[in-house]
């Protein structure tokens, strides 16, 4: 994947030298949670995400560990909360958000301020909305890549009453996120809540402000390594017969197209599930 600091990197040379506070929330099906469990707890064998350096993956660190695979640890909360929620084959049942600045703001602060800045996040997320600590199922804090960041994996449980006017917990992602701008909500609330507790971080703007929903071209090139992707593929040349046909010239064009788009998708790929965290901060969701 394209690493953060990259992202960070881009994002400063548009709008100065600032630092911002970064969360990110995705959320996540039944089939979709033991593959995030496998990457935040780093069981693979083989990482498909070449940023992970394995020599520095003791570094990691939890803030709070799950013992068994997520799904496992999803049905123990369901029994031993007595969570209620009608749920199907492709419902809601996790979230995960993502916490993390850019690498300058991790190097002045230093190592001990940011434990307490992931501590804090972690913080941040047992009181939003009331959820508790509770419905917390796992904190990881992932420093062998290029930026330090916190996988948090919550469960999306609302307190409410039942048709009897009992209180009870509710798994109920919808109602969670029930507003239609709840991730703008999360974004200032974590940045209110990041600034009380002492780090000196931004805020991206919201769009009304800069009247802007979309990066520019120059913009996408910077944050894509556009001109890194750009010479890779001017390098890739044709090799042609010394006196080529239309057959051998269409053949070996091909091929060239095939690699190109290889490396495209490659790239592409790296591009997207990071890109998606500069955009809260960025668009000001």
């Amino acid at each position: 994947m394209l690493d953060i600091e990259t992202i960070s990197r881009a994002k400063k040379e548009v709008h100065g030298d600032m630092s911002y506070a970064i969360v990110r929330n995705e959320k996540l099906t039944r089939a979709e949670i033991n593959g995030k469990g496998t990457h935040n707890d780093r069981k693979a064998k083989n990482h498909t995400n070449k940023d992970i350096d394995p020599t520095r993956t003791h570094l990691n660190y939890y803030i709070k560990k799950n013992e068994q695979s997520y799904t496992k640890e999803f049905d123990k909360y369901m029994k031993e909360n007595d969570l209620q929620g009608h749920l199907r084959s492709n419902s809601i049942i996790m979230c995960q958000m993502v916490f993390t600045s850019d690498q300058a703001f991790f190097d002045k602060i230093g190592e001990k301020e940011t434990r307490r800045f992931f501590e804090t996040a972690y913080k941040f997320v047992c009181e939003y909305k009331n959820l508790g600590e509770q419905y917390i199922l796992s904190a990881k804090v992932h420093n062998d890549e290029d930026t330090p960041h916190m996988h948090l994996v919550f469960l999306p449980v609302v307190h409410t009453k039942d048709k009897k006017g009992n209180d009870i917990d509710k798994l109920a992602c919808s109602e969670f996120w029930k507003e239609k701008d709840s991730y703008r909500r999360l974004q200032n609330a974590f940045y209110e809540y990041i600034i009380l507790h002492n780090f000196e971080l931004e805020r991206g703007l919201p769009k009304e402000e800069t009247n802007r929903t979309h990066l520019s071209i120059e913009e996408y090139k910077k944050i894509t390594n556009y001109e890194k992707t750009k010479e890779i593929l001017q390098d890739i040349t044709l090799e042609l017969p010394e006196v080529p046909s239309i057959e051998d010239f269409n053949r070996v064009v091909f091929k060239r197209n095939e690699k190109i788009q290889k490396e495209i998708e490659k790239r592409f790929e790296r591009v997207y599930n990071n890109i998606i965290l500069l955009m809260p901060a960025y668009r000001g969701v």
